[in-house]
């Protein structure tokens, strides 16, 4: 299979858009848990962090993913990130309005995080992450009603995010596009049928 025709896979099955990913006003993943897979597979590349780790379920506490980067001293500080698939908006009743952002932020800051040997560690720095252009009215919104956590609190969204991802994964459409091809390409040898 081309490059050309994974490309084309990719694109007609909505897992990736390059075009927007070199020139992003939105950057759409299928699923709130690819956005999260991508996020830490970049997180994974960017040299000095560590211990990257996705959490799902009840003992999550407002933490997509959990990360270590080193202090000034040598240390490791936690940090953690919220990560939406959708554009952060001022609106207080929907999942990816301010309050709700708000409230994961919170959370992954107040609540201390168990790592496997037991010992409960804070967060230090909490990343608000989603491929959308960030609404300034939403962003102040939060940064507002955290202030008493000032400093503790950073948002990345659209073009900074994709900045990341080219600087440090420039290869991220390539693999996600191998990385999608290999089971498509499986299923359609197993069917009698290739791609061409």
């Amino acid at each position: 299979m081309s490059s050309i025709e994974v490309v084309e896979i990719v694109v007609k099955h909505g897992y990736l858009m390059p075009s927007e990913f070199h020139s992003p006003k939105s950057y759409r993943f299928p699923s709130e848990l690819l956005l999260q897979q991508a996020i830490a597979g970049l997180f994974a590349r960017i040299p000095g962090v560590t211990g990257v780790q996705i959490l799902q379920g009840a003992m999550e506490y407002g933490k997509d993913i959990v990360f270590y980067v080193s202090g000034a001293l040598g240390d490791k500080l936690l940090c953690a990130c919220v990560i939406k698939n959708t554009k952060i908006t001022g609106q207080a009743d929907s999942s990816s309005g301010a309050r709700t952002v708000f409230i994961q932020a919170q959370q992954a800051l107040d609540t201390p995080h168990l790592p496997g040997n037991g010992q409960s560690e804070f967060v230090q720095k909490v990343y608000v992450i989603t491929p959308f252009p960030l609404d300034p009215a939403a962003v102040g919104s939060i940064q507002g009603a955290l202030k008493e956590k000032r400093g503790q609190v950073a948002f990345v969204g659209g073009p900074s995010l994709f900045d990341l991802f080219r600087q440090h994964w420039p290869d991220f459409i390539a693999d996600e596009a191998d990385a999608i091809a290999r089971p498509l390409q499986r299923s359609t040898l197993a069917q009698g049928r290739v791609w061409r």
